[in-house]
């Protein structure tokens, strides 16, 4: 499916768009509003789905998934940033 497709699907569903894709993030290719929620994994590119979902897990646990609606979150080892759309 392409990328415009699965951001549109995301958002008019009020899901999180969880993604390694950095391009999700692009506010040029998604401009403000484009997304309910993105969560961008940059997690080096040799990691394993086990380690993915490990990392993730971890990071889901730290938050409230409501705080995150609305706003670009970067999650990298041991930390995140998130941002207002």
């Amino acid at each position: 499916m392409p990328d415009e497709e699965i951001a549109v699907y995301a958002k008019n569903n009020n899901a999180f768009l969880v993604t390694k894709d950095i391009e999700f993030g692009s506010i040029i290719m998604y401009p403000e509003y484009s997304h309910y929620g993105l969560i961008v994994l940059r997690l080096p590119y040799y990691f394993t789905g086990v380690q993915i979902t490990g990392i993730f897990g971890e990071f889901i646990k730290t938050i409230n998934i409501n705080d995150l609606v609305g706003k670009r979150t970067i999650v990298e080892l041991g930390k995140h940033r998130s941002r207002i759309l």
